[in-house]
């Protein structure tokens, strides 16, 4: 039997059966360690005829182990499951998590875990920052707090700012004092 070395490999192959691996306590051939095969069921019990079972042997893979995770770019709406930034009608922020998306309604839940629901179409979304986007975001706002300070009078706003010329200047004074918003 052909031997895959990933799981989507084996699945894209064999559509319509499970896909096994070796198990955690794999005693036979290293060479099938990792890999990826169609289990065989044409017994017609739900048995293998081919594939023996257990942590000495084959395991069944669970799909969702395999699937590849791509960042959701806040595009479209969330991910379920998936904490974000949820917007409602322009005025508070929070992080929550969808449970259900439907066409007119989402179902989500806050940080403490309490479940409410809101039009979705009263309801705007964006990704969680991550821990460097966060810094250059922090960044970005301590240097046009430097600029405002400078100049009190200019009426550039923070968008604008972002394309000045001196951006760059700003942004080493920033570094180099390590200043920050209080």
């Amino acid at each position: 039997m052909k031997t895959y070395d990933t799981y989507a490999e084996a699945k894209a192959a064999h559509l319509d059966s499970e896909i096994v691996t070796t198990g955690p306590d794999w005693e036979h051939s290293k060479d099938l360690i990792g890999k990826f095969q169609p289990r065989d069921l044409d017994d017609g019990t739900g048995n293998s005829t081919w594939h023996r079972m257990g942590d000495r042997h084959w395991a069944i893979c669970n799909p969702k182990d395999y699937q590849e995770e791509t960042p959701w770019n806040g595009e479209g709406y969330p991910p379920v499951g998936k904490p974000c930034w949820f917007n409602f009608c322009g005025v508070d922020e929070e992080v929550c998590s969808a449970i259900y998306i439907g066409s007119r309604i989402i179902v989500y839940s806050d940080e403490e875990g309490v479940e409410c629901s809101a039009f979705i179409d009263e309801v705007q979304f964006r990704p969680l920052e991550t821990p460097e986007q966060r810094k250059e975001r922090e960044e970005l706002e301590a240097a046009y707090d430097l600029y405002k300070a400078r100049y009190p009078n200019c009426a550039l706003a923070l968008d604008d700012f972002k394309k000045h010329g001196d951006v760059a200047g700003w942004l080493r004074v920033v570094r180099k004092t390590n200043y920050k918003i209080k």
